[in-house]
């Protein structure tokens, strides 16, 4: 049987702490069918030279050097590049179990799929036990509609364009958009409203490492913060015009969103107005649709009570994962 090349997109920039471990992760891939892309998008660091050093000793490696870009510009430069059949995203901060791309891979063959969507699991310290095989996994297959369902209410997948593995056929005019925060959130929805069927399958295919994610620190706060808004806004249109009977959720994307940019912006900041003309708008809508589970519903009712109660469910629920992270 035929086996695919599979192009995995590896954006680089500044990571000389944690590069080694990605590309030893991607290297040691149980199917060996690969070609390793490295941008350097301009790193200040050794990252360069450490793709350089990776290249020396495996063929599979390719390494691009340009011009600072950001994430997303270094991902389409990636695709333009890749001659592969289906492409595989990798940050190169996180890493990924031996046997991910052959599961993944094996999914999309077996069941015709467009995509494949395994689990992302977060890790907040560099040495982790990972899993070493992944029986008893579960596969659920959708259509475009039910899986643009699951992607909008969150429902066991995310928007994040790691963990999964895509034709590239479908990034045909479909690239990354520029220079914005969250790019993910204004690519995905379009990648999932142009295939026939998707998989979904628990399988941990990704290891994303968070440094710190608990803290939240107003004075960082950008009006770049806004893509994220911008984003679901477009998504929302989209929908409507596509897929109207998927109306409520897209509200409650748009909506959740917003509670999320809400949790970083300083109360004084003109933004909060914005933001909250948006959560106003919508509030009684998503707070009835009974599609939410329990913590959606809990998180989205907080919104009654302002910011300052989002703001602080926030933090509750923050406070709750670490400790529950913890006693893992």
């Amino acid at each position: 049987m035929e086996k695919h090349l599979i192009s995995v997109i590896v954006p680089v920039y500044n990571v000389e702490k944690y590069l080694d471990k990605c590309i030893q992760s991607l290297i040691n891939q149980t199917y060996e069918n690969i070609e390793i892309l490295l941008i350097n998008d301009g790193s200040k660091d050794s990252s360069l030279e450490i793709c350089e050093a990776w290249k020396n000793k495996d063929n599979r490696i390719k390494v691009f050097d340009k011009k600072n870009g950001g994430l997303s510009d270094a991902r389409n430069y990636g695709i333009s590049h890749s001659i592969g059949s289906y492409l595989y995203f990798v940050d190169s901060d996180d890493w990924v179990p031996i046997y991910a791309i052959e599961k993944l891979y094996e999914l999309i063959l077996e069941k015709d799929a467009d995509i494949v969507c395994g689990r992302i699991q977060e890790v907040f310290k560099r040495n982790v036990v990972e899993n070493s095989t992944c029986a008893n996994f579960l596969v659920e297959d959708f259509d475009t509609i039910n899986s643009l369902k699951k992607l909008l209410y969150m429902h066991g997948v995310t928007n994040s364009a790691s963990a999964k593995l895509y034709k590239k056929e479908l990034f045909d005019g479909i690239t990354y958009p520029y220079r914005k925060l969250y790019e993910d959130l204004g690519t995905t929805y379009k990648l999932f409203g142009r295939s026939k069927k998707i998989i979904f399958t628990d399988i941990i295919v990704y290891y994303y490492y968070k440094e710190n994610p608990y803290s939240i620190v107003n004075s960082n706060y950008s009006s770049n913060e806004l893509d994220r808004i911008n984003f679901s806004i477009e998504e929302l249109d989209y929908i409507n015009k596509e897929y109207p009977h998927l109306k409520d959720a897209a509200v409650f994307k748009l909506f959740y969103e917003a509670l999320l940019t809400i949790t970083k912006i300083p109360f004084n900041h003109t933004d909060m107005k914005y933001v909250y003309d948006i959560v106003k708008k919508y509030k009684n809508e998503v707070i009835a649709n009974r599609e939410l589970n329990k913590k959606q519903k809990l998180f989205c009712m907080s919104s009654i009570f302002g910011p300052v109660g989002i703001k602080t469910a926030f933090k509750i629920r923050n406070t709750l994962y670490k400790i529950n992270m913890m006693y893992k």
